[in-house]
C-alpha cells in the first residue's frame, strides 16, 4: 500500500475528487470489508491521513472512493469522527456506513439490511453539543426506489435483502429488557446498530444523500445463532458493490475550472474563431462529464455558455446549473468604476476552492495585469492540477512555459507527460482538447491507485 505526504497535489486531487464515503466500525467489520474488496480484484490503494485517520482510496467503475476504519462505537463517537474527517473532503455525494447489526428478531437470520431510515434508542438523552440527533432518512427516497427497482440484478442466494429502518444507539444491547423495550417503541425496526444515525444526520446536514447497509450477526443479547462481524460485514459490502456494479448511485459531473479570456480589440474573424474553438472545448468537456467553472472571460465565459446551451438541448435536459456554474466579473458597480480587485480576488479563490482540476485557455493582459495567470498561480497555491494549452497563445502559451519549468506541477506520470509534451508542437485546437482529456483520465487513474500499491 503506498502512503501520500501531506499537502501534495494528489492528496488535494483525492479530496476533492472522492464522491464516497465509507465508514467501518470496528477491526472485524473491517476485516469482512477488505476480504470483499480483494475478491472483487480491488487490491490496489492507496492511503493519507486526516486527523490521525488512515484514509484509503480507489477507483471502481467511474465512482472515487475514500474509506477508513474509525475503531469506534456508538452514534455519539462517530458523530465527533465525521466532524473531522468528512469536512475535509469538499465533493461528497454520498456517506456510506457498512458492517453489521444485531437483529431484533429471537435469530441472527442471514439477512442484509438496507436501512431507509435511521431511530435514535439512546435512553441517556445525551446533549453534548453537536450530538443532537433526528430521526435519519433518506426523505427523496431516491435510493430506496432505485435498488428495488434493480432486485433481481443484486440478489442472491448468499443472503437477504430487507429494506426496514434500523435503531441506533451508543450503547450496546446487553439485556432482554431493553431489547424488550425497543421493540415495543420499533415495531417495523429491523435491528438495532450503532453508528448510522451519526451518519445519516451527519449526511442531511450536508444535503448529500446516505446509506447504510448492516448484516444481522446476532440477536442483541444472546450469541446463540450469532454469525460472525466479519463474515456479515462481507455480505454488507457485497451488497454496496453490487449497486455500483448495476450503477445504482447517480454522480455529479466532475468540477473543472477553466481560466482564459481575450482581447477585446479583436478583429470579428479571429474572435470567431477563438469563440468556435472555446465551444468545441466545452462540448468535449461535457461530453465527458465535466461541470465547468468560469468566471465568464469576455469571449471565453460566453462561448462555454453557447455549448452548455447546445449541449442540454441535445440531452433533453433542463437543469443549467447541472454543466456550468458561471462566477461574474463586473466592471462597475451602481454605474461607478469602483475598485473591484478585492472582489475579483475572492471570486477566483472560490472557483478554485470548489474545482478538482483546472484548465486555462487565451488569457488577455490589461495593464501588465492578467486575470487568468491570477487563477493560475491560485490553482497553484491550492495543489490543483494544471494544464495551458499553448496552441491558444496569449497569456495560456506562457502559462504552459512556466508549467514546463516547474517540471508540471511535479506530476511524475510519464503517461500524463507524454500526453502534455504532446500539447507543445500540436497544430490543431481540436487535437489539443483530445490530448487535455486524454492526459486528465491518466491523472484519475494515476490519483486514485491504479498503480499504486496494494491492499494488506
Amino acid at each position: 500500500m503506498a502512503a501520500i505526504e501531506n499537502g501534495t497535489i494528489q492528496k488535494s486531487y483525492i479530496l476533492k475528487r472522492t464522491e464516497i464515503l465509507i465508514y467501518i466500525a470496528n477491526d472485524e467489520e473491517f476485516k469482512g470489508f477488505k476480504l470483499k474488496l480483494k475478491d472483487l480484484g480491488l487490491t490496489k490503494s492507496i492511503y493519507f491521513e486526516v486527523d490521525n485517520f488512515e484514509i484509503n482510496a480507489l477507483k471502481y467503475g467511474d465512482y472515487h472512493i475514500c474509506y477508513f476504519l474509525g475503531n469506534d462505537t456508538g452514534s455519539r463517537a462517530m458523530n465527533d469522527v465525521l466532524l473531522k474527517v468528512g469536512s475535509e473532503f469538499t465533493n461528497l455525494q454520498y456517506i456510506v456506513n457498512l458492517g453489521c447489526c444485531g437483529t431484533l428478531e429471537k435469530k441472527a437470520g442471514n439477512k442484509v439490511i438496507f436501512a431507509n431510515r435511521i431511530f435514535d434508542s439512546d435512553t441517556r438523552k445525551e446533549t453534548r453539543k453537536g450530538t443532537k440527533f433526528s430521526i435519519g432518512e433518506n426523505r427523496h427516497k431516491f435510493l430506496e426506489n432505485a435498488v428495488k427497482s434493480k432486485l433481481a440484478e443484486i440478489s442472491c442466494d448468499d443472503y437477504e435483502i430487507e429494506y426496514k429502518p434500523l435503531v441506533a444507539g451508543s450503547a450496546v444491547v446487553k439485556n432482554i429488557f431493553t431489547k424488550k423495550k425497543i421493540i415495543e417503541a420499533y415495531p417495523y425496526a429491523a435491528g438495532v446498530e450503532m453508528e448510522g444515525l451519526a451518519v445519516s444526520s451527519y449526511a442531511i446536514a450536508k444535503g448529500i444523500e446516505w446509506i447504510v447497509i448492516k448484516g444481522t450477526s446476532d440477536n442483541c443479547v444472546s450469541k446463540k445463532g450469532s454469525k460472525g462481524q466479519a463474515e456479515m460485514s462481507y455480505k454488507s459490502t457485497d451488497l454496496f458493490f453490487k449497486i455500483l456494479q448495476n450503477e445504482i448511485l447517480k454522480l455529479a459531473r466532475t468540477k473543472i475550472f477553466v481560466g482564459g479570456s481575450i482581447n477585446e480589440n479583436e478583429s470579428n474573424n479571429d474572435l470567431s474563431k477563438i469563440e468556435d474553438n472555446c465551444v468545441h472545448l466545452g462540448n468535449e468537456l461535457l461530453k465527458h462529464k465535466y461541470k465547468i467553472i468560469n468566471g465568464l472571460g469576455l469571449g471565453v465565459g460566453t462561448s462555454f455558455v453557447a455549448s452548455v446551451y447546445s449541449f442540454k438541448r441535445s440531452q433533453g435536459e433542463e437543469v443549467f446549473g447541472d454543466y456550468i456554474e458561471i462566477f461574474p466579473f463586473p466592471r462597475r458597480v451602481d454605474g461607478q468604476k469602483l475598485n473591484l480587485t478585492p472582489f475579483y480576488t475572492q471570486n477566483r479563490s472560490n472557483m478554485i476552492n470548489q474545482s478538482t482540476i483546472s484548465l486555462f485557455v487565451y488569457g488577455k493582459i490589461n495593464n501588465n495585469v492578467s486575470g487568468t495567470e491570477e487563477e493560475f498561480n491560485e490553482a497553484g497555491s491550492k495543489n490543483l492540477p494544471r494544464i495551458s494549452i499553448p496552441i491558444t497563445g496569449y497569456v495560456s502559451s506562457i502559462l504552459y512555459s512556466n508549467l514546463e519549468k516547474n517540471n508540471n506541477d511535479g506530476i511524475s506520470n510519464e503517461n500524463y507527460l507524454s500526453k502534455i509534451k504532446s500539447l507543445e508542437s500540436e497544430k490543431h485546437f481540436e487535437d489539443s482538447v483530445k490530448l487535455v482529456i486524454e492526459a486528465f483520465e491518466i491523472l484519475d487513474d494515476y490519483y486514485f491507485g491504479t498503480d499504486n500499491g496494494n491492499i494488506n
